[in-house]
């Protein structure tokens, strides 16, 4: 249904929301928490992230592996960020 395809932008939206922090706090570990999770909210909330979060389309989908892919690399798990990039 609908419903159902909408809510699976919306929790990826949420994992796309934790990516960014974890890339922040790779990025830059001086940073505080407090100061990530605004940097993390204030991008999630950018928007064409958020109207596209509404609707089914990939958009949101394709931004979640990207930025898990580019996490992956930071953390040199280079085998897990072949994978995420690995399309069917």
């Amino acid at each position: 249904s609908t419903a159902v395809l909408r809510s699976v932008n919306g929790v990826l939206a949420v994992l796309c929301s934790i990516i960014v922090y974890e890339i922040i706090t790779h990025l830059r570990p001086a940073l505080d928490d407090r100061k990530a999770t605004l940097f993390a909210a204030v991008l999630a909330l950018y928007p064409l992230h958020w109207f596209f979060t509404f609707l089914y389309y990939t958009d949101v989908a394709s931004l979640t592996a990207v930025l898990a892919m580019y996490l992956a690399c930071l953390k040199k798990k280079y085998l897990f960020s072949a994978l995420v990039n690995e399309s069917p």
